[in-house]
């Protein structure tokens, strides 16, 4: 029996009937298509839903479900599935509302279903099948097709035998990074920008802009928060769903501060009755905040809940709310992936079918899983074993590895603790001191700098660029052997001890407190004059050289810190400002790289984020953390040109790819292509290195790296390299001089090398 009611074009099948009213071909050029394709390969089984279709069954209320126009004609005879036909839930309104328990069983099974799913009342339901088999309505020997099939499938799923499932590492067979890589890339070919105002998305001067992120959710979205992190310094805002009027509106002032806000709703439903799980307190706040900002609005649900942001003028759509949708909105937001989506109904006046506007990537680094450069991440579990193996026999208390190729970040994971009494684990907030990979992160994206504006030649002298060295030994020296190591320049040179007195340090040059006076800091509660600066260039200055060969009177190479003193000085001569301040400006901040940076503690990174780097028993007598732990560069206030930069692995994968695409970033050109290609050479036979820059060993000795690679490492266990031939970008950090720089287990171990090569392994085709 029916009860006559009109089904509801737009309704949820829990509560009523839908009626989709395409036709055929309409339906089977769309809808159909990826069942098609299923079907085709290995598909085995197929759900039905309580939806109506007129084009294949206009009676009144005529779910597909119960239909035989749909199940047995469509289903099985013209698009010739054979698996198992699932009903869905016989309880919900899309068909109970219509039909009465028992009489839905028997109409199900008529259209030809196998398997009938939560029947509402089952002796209820097996009586009415007795009885439609007795008066020939059911056929036994249709049921009798389903059953074979039933029992075939549990053959197949080996439910004949008891199941043994082994739990080791069932979690990662479970989640699988192939599939999540899948799964990624589909959530990112949906994607869909609705509106685009003024063309903010996606997001290029990050210099010019402050950020904030407001999510309207119960619960943390550490993950989301971290992947926005990742691009930019943002400000993360909560207001929980059950919030009053007032706790909204104090957001307001706070937000409006940005110029740049994101906002979302989280924990949406598919509840029509609950508008989604979007209040009307919540799109007020919107109305308001975006009249005094820009937003952009981030729906995580349902496509037909996007008429409540008709008045939004920045708007995506990720249609569901998951790992993969959390990953890829901040990617999309600041130009690593695109978006071409089209909006596949037609939701408002304003948002019709197909919907969706084009937005391009603007090569910024992305993030995925190794899969999505097709290579299998089981080939990584060998760096995983290294680094492992490094924290049990202390060779370090932790650290941080990130590969990235072809542009995105394939492998980032954190190992171990700040130090080995396990405290505090490393984390994506972790900030290490980089030691001497400051040459090339600071000191030689500054000189590339003025080479591209004709303010360095290397083919000059230290005293054509600095005059007060034209009475010394380093007056004739030129700059490229300089950066070259083979000047004839010492390879270090203790000042510190200079300014020492018995033992203690020299009040003359160091006091506990800052003061106007002694405004450096050195270390904790160790503070130093601005012109003990001028007494290690004097020092400095005042070293000697290198014996030269007698063969050949060149200069052998020698790996010297001392370079680095006056590539500094020839920074800050030519630019008129701090290295730091110019670094700043010009490259860390348009990059978004809020964490890289000299005197993290002056620049607003916590003091327990970043890992102690020596129990100093000898110069400063107490804990280095926070401050550099170099010698030299503490002698300077934390900022030289061969030591003093701190940052994360992530920090330094996006400069390392900048560098990799030849300067190139997020629209921007920060170095010309020819610079680079020019400074980052092998320059010499008889020298491995490159301008500034390390490079690989010669073929067969120690390293796979290509011979177009170069990068650098430092002191402290630090790691940075760059493969353009591999298109690879390789960071490793450490602390392994806690708690003292005597532990040469890193580098006696190669865990570096053995890290990168196992890296060129995993890669190989």
């Amino acid at each position: 029996m029916q009860f006559q009611q009109k089904a509801l074009p737009d309704a949820d099948s829990h509560y009523d009937l839908p009626v989709i009213k395409h036709d055929k071909k309409r339906i089977e050029d769309i809808e159909l298509y990826p069942f098609k394709k299923l079907f085709a390969d290995s598909l085995q089984s197929i759900m039905v839903a309580h939806i109506q279709f007129p084009a294949y069954d206009n009676r009144p209320n005529m779910p597909t479900t119960l239909s035989k126009n749909v199940v047995t004609d469509l289903l099985r005879k013209q698009l010739k599935f054979n698996g198992l036909v699932f009903t869905d839930a016989l309880n919900m309104k899309g068909v109970s509302k219509f039909y009465k328990p028992g009489e839905v069983d028997v109409m199900a099974l008529m259209a030809g279903n196998d398997v009938l799913l939560f029947s509402e009342d089952v002796p209820v339901a097996m009586q009415q099948i007795n009885l439609a088999l007795a008066d020939g309505r059911l056929n036994q020997n249709d049921l009798n097709v389903s059953i074979k099939k039933i029992l075939a499938a549990k053959y197949k799923a080996g439910l004949t035998q008891t199941p043994f499932i082994d739990t080791l590492n069932i979690y990662n067979e479970l989640n699988h990074s192939h599939s999540k890589a899948i799964r990624q890339l589909l959530y990112e070919k949906a994607l869909t920008v609705l509106k685009n105002e003024k063309n903010i998305v996606p997001i290029k001067e990050v210099a010019m802009h402050s950020f904030a992120s407001i999510k309207v959710t119960n619960n943390k979205q550490v993950d989301y928060d971290e992947m926005f992190d990742n691009y930019a310094q943002f400000t993360h805002f909560y207001i929980a769903k059950t919030a009053s009027q007032s706790e909204f509106d104090a957001k307001l002032d706070s937000l409006a501060k940005f110029s740049r806000v994101v906002f979302s709703i989280h924990e949406l439903n598919n509840k029509k009755k609950e508008n989604n799980g979007i209040s009307e307190m919540a799109l007020e706040f919107l109305r308001k905040l975006q009249q005094r900002t820009e937003v952009i609005v981030v729906h995580f649900g349902n496509a037909y809940a996007l008429k409540n942001y008709d008045f939004s003028r920045n708007l995506i759509c990720a249609y569901e709310e998951n790992d993969a949708t959390k990953r890829i909105i901040p990617q999309l937001i600041f130009g690593a992936i695109g978006a071409d989506g089209k909006l596949p109904v037609s939701v408002a006046p304003v948002f019709k079918i197909n919907s969706g506007l084009e937005i391009k990537p603007i090569m910024r680094l992305k993030y995925g899983f190794p899969e999505s450069e097709n290579i299998e991440s089981d080939r990584f579990y060998t760096l995983d074993s290294i680094i492992n193996e490094g924290l049990k026999d202390g060779s370090m208390p932790g650290a941080q590895l990130l590969v990235a190729k072809n542009g995105t970040v394939i492998y980032k994971k954190n190992f171990g603790h700040h130090t080995y009494e396990k405290a505090k684990p490393v984390s994506n907030q972790t900030v290490y001191d980089l030691a001497s990979v400051t040459k090339t992160a600071g000191t030689m994206q500054a000189i590339m700098f003025l080479a591209d504006w004709k303010q360095f030649n290397e083919y000059n002298t230290l005293g054509f660029y600095l005059p007060y060295l034209r009475k010394s030994n380093k007056n004739d020296m030129i700059c490229k052997d300089v950066l070259m190591h083979q000047a004839g320049l010492v390879a270090t040179l203790d000042h510190w001890r200079k300014t020492m007195k018995n033992s203690m340090l020299d009040d003359n040059y160091y006091q506990k407190n800052r003061s106007n006076l002694f405004n450096r800091q050195v270390a904790t509660n160790i503070f130093t004059l601005p012109s003990t600066e001028d007494s290690v260039l004097r020092w400095t200055i005042a070293s000697k050289t290198l014996e030269t060969k007698s063969d050949t009177g060149c200069f052998p190479y020698k790996y010297s810190d001392l370079a680095f003193y006056f590539m500094k000085s020839i920074v800050e001569k030519q630019i008129n400002q701090p290295i730091d301040e110019f670094l700043k400006q010009n490259f860390y901040k348009p990059l978004g790289l809020k964490n890289l940076t000299y005197k993290p503690l002056e620049n607003n990174v916590l003091l327990t984020n970043i890992p102690p780097t020596e129990e100093d028993k000898t110069f400063r007598m107490s804990k280095i953390q926070g401050t550099v732990h170099d010698q030299g560069a503490a002698m300077l206030g934390g900022v030289a040109g061969h030591a003093g930069l701190f940052g994360t692995a992530n920090d330094l994968a996006v400069l390392g790819q900048m560098n990799l695409q030849y300067g190139y970033y997020g629209s921007y050109q920060y170095l010309k292509k020819y610079t680079l290609q020019e400074f980052t050479r092998q320059q010499y036979t008889n020298n491995r290195r490159a301008m500034g820059w390390d490079r690989p060993f010669p073929p067969d000795e120690i390293s796979l790296a290509s011979k177009s690679s170069y990068g650098h490492t430092g002191f402290t266990g630090t790691a940075w390299w760059i493969d353009p031939e591999s298109q690879l970008v390789f960071v490793f950090l450490s602390n392994r001089t806690y708690p003292f720089a005597e532990n040469k287990r890193l580098t006696s171990n190669s865990i570096r090398t053995k890290l990168l090569n196992a890296v060129y392994k995993a890669i190989e085709k």
